[in-house]
């Protein structure tokens, strides 16, 4: 697909998502297909597609957390977190993932944000040329669109700040190709990759998620597994609520019973 096309795509769904559009999620055989899995760094709801199809989408309304704090009894320090929508998560070891999304750093008790966005095994982009302001609470249109194997075109809307679409073409790095047999809506802890400490951020919500097939169908959260995560001791870190367009993940206290 042309990037000119690409791009009038993404600005027919980024409105459509912006004016919180639902399509009616079709009955497609997997709605009982549920489990909870434990992790030590990503929480929310994954979904692979149906036999013979991949995703060729990912598209989510991302409310990012109202207030970021340390921990109840942890002790002083700097804090981070990330919330993202992504595709292959969950395949091939997770190795071609292509993800965009939102970080939340406390660093010296200050709070800021970083839009950013990652295709392994490439390091993190990050967004840094001040064309989105970001406040605690907003709202982010993330649209995530395949083009080719080695092509996506990745789009960030804060919507809330009225800012205009914000809009990547991204290209595989050397080896790497994005096949669609996953997708992901997650909040993710960067303890166990980058050993940041995990901020207590409150609750996140996912929302006008949907993740097109190849034939141009759609799949949505209920369709796929839960996900949370674990500390070293085996205690959960969140809940995660599913709707039929939504994924809610709640920050919960180390020690915390499941819920």
């Amino acid at each position: 697909m042309k990037l000119s096309t690409a791009l009038g795509h993404l600005a027919l769904l980024t409105a459509s998502l912006t004016d919180a559009a639902v399509v009616a999620r079709p009955e497609n055989g997997l709605l009982n297909k549920r489990a909870n899995i434990q992790n030590p760094q990503n929480a929310g709801v994954f979904v692979y597609p149906p036999d013979g199809l991949s995703f060729t989408q990912i598209a989510a309304v991302l409310t990012i957390p109202s207030s970021v704090t340390v921990p109840d009894g942890a002790p002083a320090g700097n804090y981070y977190g990330s919330a993202w929508i992504g595709l292959d998560g969950d395949a091939n070891g997770a190795t071609s993932l292509v993800q965009t999304g939102i970080r939340w750093n406390l660093v010296d008790n200050v709070l800021s944000w970083q839009t950013w966005y990652e295709w392994l095994p490439q390091a993190e982009t990050d967004i840094s040329d001040g064309s989105i302001t970001i406040q605690p609470g907003d709202q982010f249109t993330l649209i995530i669109h395949v083009d080719s194997p080695t092509q996506v075109t990745i789009s960030i809307t804060d919507t809330t700040q009225n800012e205009a679409a914000q809009t990547y073409a991204v290209t595989a790095p050397e080896g790497s190709s994005v096949s669609g047999n996953t997708a992901e809506w997650t909040v993710e802890n960067l303890h166990p990759s980058q050993n940041l400490n995990f901020a207590d951020f409150g609750v996140v919500t996912f929302a006008s998620c949907s993740a097109q097939l190849s034939d141009g169908s759609y799949q949505y959260p209920p369709s796929g597994d839960d996900w949370y995560i674990v500390d070293d001791a085996g205690n959960q870190l969140n809940y995660v609520t599913v709707g039929d367009n939504t994924v809610t993940v709640q920050y919960r206290p180390s020690g915390g019973s499941v819920g």
